[in-house]
C-alpha cells in the first residue's frame, strides 16, 4: 500500500457520452492516496480520432513544406508504406460502399463503428498510467493485426507495442512507475477486452456478473510458474516481495532479462484476451475498473449496485460517483481496503438494430428487475407450500437457476456491513469536503484519460512542478506525531503510520512483519523497545497464555489472550443463577 493521506480527496472528475451504439458514465477520485495515479480511456468512435489525426497530420505536412523537393524526414520505404496503406484504406470504403448500395447507409456506418475504453492502474508514480492512457488506442490502431479487424491480436500486439513506444519516449527514460491495464474494444456484435494486472472488465448477462478478464496476481499457478522461470520469486504474494501484481505496462526493473522475450519476462504486459458475442437482448452493460473497486466488492455484487442504481433511474455518471462513495473507507486505520484510488466506466450496450434510446434501455432493464424481484416473492410462497407437497414432477421453482438478477442491498447497509455500523457512507465528505467536476457533453464522446488522469499542477505530459515534492511530503507528514491526526499521541503508532512508512507488507487484510523490521520501526518512531520486553516478561512471569496472531480490528493491532478469549466465551453462556459465572461476568470487559 502507497503512502497516505490524513483526509481523502472526495473531488470527482466525472464524464459521460453517448452515440446510437453505446453509452457511457465515468468517474475517478484520488481518495486517501497522495497521489492520483488512475488513467483512463474513452473512444466512442475510433475512426473519428483517427480522422482527426490524419487532419492534423495533413496540416502539420502542408505548413512544414520548406519546398527543398518535399522532403519531410520520411524515408522512401515510409512513403512506400505509407501509400500502401491509403491503397488498402481505399479498397475497403470501395468494398464498404458496395455494401452500401446493396443494404444502406446505416450498414456503411454499423461496420465501421469500433469503440474503445480503458482503465489504467498506475503504481509507483503516474507517467505510465497517463502515458497508457494517451497512446495504447493510437498504438492498437497502427498494428497491422487491427487494419485486418483482427481484434483480439491487435489487443496483444498493442500491449506489446506499448511498452516498447515508452521505452523509446524521451520523457520516459529511467521512469520506473507501472499501471495495469484493462481494455475493452466494442463493435456493434462483439467485445474484445485485453488485461494486464488486477484491474478487470466484468459484463452483467440478465443480472448475472460474467468476468472478460482475470486478476493477474503472482500468486496465482501459472504467474508463479513464468515469474520463477524468469528468475524471479513471490515472496509474501508479491514478485520479489514487492510487486502486488503479476502483468502489467511499464515495471521495467522486472523485465530485464535479455535473453528472454517480452511475454517471459517476470512481470509481462501480454495480457489475456477474452471475446464475447453481443446478445442484445440478455446483455446489458460493461463495466471497466479498477482494483480499487474490486478490492471492496466482488464482481456479482458490482453488478448488482450498478443495477440499483438502474432501477433508481439514475444517471450513469451518478452510479459512478456513488460506487466509489461506497467503496471508500470511511478512515486510514483499516487494513488498506477503500483507501486506493479509484476509477470506473460503466458502459451501456444499446440495441442499434432497433434503434434502443437510453431511455428505452433503462425500462428493458427495469422490467428484468422487476420480474426477478416477482420471483423471489413466488419462490417464498412456494417454499411454505412445499411442506405439504411429498411428490413434484420436476423441482420446485425456487431449486432452479432464475432466469434474471435482482439488485444489491441499500448502498448504506452495503457500506456498513463493509467498514462498521458506526460508520455513515458519506462520512468523508465531512472532513475533505466533496464534490465533482464534469466533462459531459465531450466532442465526439471521446476522452483521452480525462481530466482524473494528473493532479491540476501537473501538465498533460504528467511531469509535477519542482514544488509537487514539497507538496507530497507535507501530505504525509500531516501524519506525524504531534499532529492533532496523527494518532501517535501517548506514544502510541497508529496502523495508517504504520502503513504509510511502506516498511510492512499487506496483503489480503493480513499484516506481515517481522521481528528486525518491528525493531526498527519502533525506534524510528521514537517508542522504545523496553516496554514490550517488559511486558512480555511479566506475561511469562504469570504464565499468561497469548495468541501470537494480530487481528486488524479498524483501529490498530490487538491481541487476545486465551484466557480473554475464554472469559468472553463464559459470559455469553452465563446462567443468572450462577454465582461462578457472575464473578466472570464482573471481570468481562464491557463492549461498546
Amino acid at each position: 500500500m502507497g503512502q497516505i493521506l490524513s483526509h481523502p480527496v472526495v473531488e470527482k472528475h466525472t464524464e459521460d457520452g453517448h452515440d446510437k451504439f453505446l453509452a457511457y458514465g465515468l468517474s475517478s477520485m484520488q481518495g486517501w492516496r497522495v497521489n492520483m495515479e488512475d488513467a483512463h480511456a474513452t473512444i466512442l468512435n475510433l475512426s473519428t480520432v483517427n480522422k482527426e489525426d490524419d487532419e492534423l497530420r495533413i496540416s502539420k505536412d502542408n505548413g512544414s513544406d520548406d519546398g527543398d523537393d518535399g522532403d519531410d524526414g520520411a524515408t522512401d520505404d515510409e512513403r512506400n508504406e505509407s501509400e500502401t496503406v491509403v491503397n488498402s484504406q481505399n479498397e475497403a470504403l470501395a468494398v464498404d460502399d458496395k455494401v452500401d448500395d446493396a443494404v444502406g447507409e446505416v450498414s456503411k456506418e454499423d461496420l465501421e463503428h469500433v469503440a474503445f475504453f480503458g482503465v489504467y492502474d498506475g503504481h509507483g508514480g503516474e507517467k505510465a498510467a497517463i502515458f497508457t492512457g494517451k497512446h495504447l488506442h493510437h498504438i492498437i490502431m497502427e498494428t497491422a493485426e487491427y487494419k485486418k479487424k483482427d481484434y483480439v491480436n491487435a489487443l496483444k500486439q498493442g500491449f506489446l507495442n506499448c511498452d516498447e513506444a515508452i521505452l523509446k519516449d524521451v520523457f520516459m527514460k529511467n521512469d520506473e512507475s507501472g499501471c495495469a491495464a484493462t481494455s475493452a474494444i466494442i463493435t456493434p456484435k462483439s467485445i474484445i477486452c485485453g488485461n494486464a494486472g488486477d484491474s478487470r472488465t466484468v459484463m452483467s448477462i440478465n443480472g448475472f456478473a460474467k468476468p472478460l478478464s482475470y486478476d493477474h496476481k503472482p500468486s496465482n499457478e501459472g504467474e508463479k510458474t513464468r515469474i520463477n522461470a524468469a528468475g524471479g520469486y513471490v515472496d509474501m504474494g508479491r514478485v520479489n516481495g514487492n510487486l502486488a501484481l503479476s502483468r502489467g505496462i511499464g515495471d521495467f526493473d522486472f523485465k530485464k532479462n535479455a535473453d528472454l522475450p517480452a511475454e517471459e519476462q517476470i512481470v509481462t504486459c501480454f495480457p489475456d484476451v477474452i471475446s464475447h458475442e453481443i446478445n442484445y437482448e440478455d446483455d446489458e452493460f460493461v463495466v471497466l475498473a479498477c482494483d480499487g473497486i474490486w478490492d471492496c466488492l466482488t464482481s456479482q455484487k458490482c453488478v448488482e449496485c450498478i443495477r440499483r442504481g438502474i432501477y433508481e433511474r439514475k444517471p450513469l455518471t451518478q452510479i459512478c460517483e456513488e460506487m466509489m462513495d461506497l467503496c471508500c473507507a470511511p478512515t486510514s486505520d483499516g487494513s488498506g481496503i477503500g483507501c486506493d484510488n479509484m476509477s470506473i466506466v460503466i458502459v451501456a450496450l444499446l440495441n442499434y438494430a432497433a434503434n434502443e434510446t437510453i431511455e428505452e434501455w433503462y425500462q428493458k432493464i427495469i422490467n428484468k428487475i422487476e420480474i426477478a424481484q416477482e420471483e423471489v416473492h413466488y419462490n417464498k410462497t412456494e417454499v411454505e407450500d412445499s411442506d405439504h407437497d411429498y411428490q413434484h414432477p420436476q423441482p420446485p421453482r425456487h431449486q432452479q437457476q432464475a432466469k434474471y438478477g435482482s439488485i444489491s442491498e441499500p448502498y448504506e447497509k452495503i457500506y456498513k456491513g463493509m467498514y462498521g455500523y458506526r460508520y455513515e457512507m458519506g462520512s468523508q465528505f465531512e472532513r475533505s469536503g466533496g464534490g465533482s467536476s464534469s466533462s459531459g457533453g465531450l466532442m465526439n464522446g471521446n476522452s483521452i484519460f480525462g481530466s482524473g488522469g494528473y493532479d491540476e499542477e501537473e501538465g498533460p505530459s504528467g511531469e509535477r512542478d519542482d514544488d509537487d515534492e514539497d507538496d507530497e511530503h507535507n501530505n504525509v507528514g500531516a501524519h506525524g506525531r504531534g499532529h492533532p491526526d496523527s494518532g501517535l499521541n501517548s506514544g502510541a503508532i497508529s496502523l495508517s503510520k504504520l502503513l504509510s512508512s511502506n516498511a510492512l507488507t499487506n496483503e489480503n487484510g493480513v499484516i506481515y512483519l517481522d521481528t528486525s523490521s518491528a525493531q526498527s520501526l519502533l525506534a524510528h518512531f521514537g517508542v522504545g523497545d523496553t516496554v514490550h520486553r517488559e511486558d512480555v516478561d511479566s506475561a511469562e512471569e504469570e504464565g499468561e497464555e497469548r495468541d501470537t496472531d494480530e487481528v486488524d480490528g479498524g483501529g490498530g493491532f490487538h491481541r487476545r489472550s486465551t484466557e480473554e478469549n475464554e472469559t468472553n466465551q463464559r459470559f455469553e453462556e452465563v446462567h443468572d443463577d450462577n454465582d461462578d459465572n457472575d464473578e466472570e461476568m464482573s471481570e468481562t470487559p464491557k463492549s461498546d
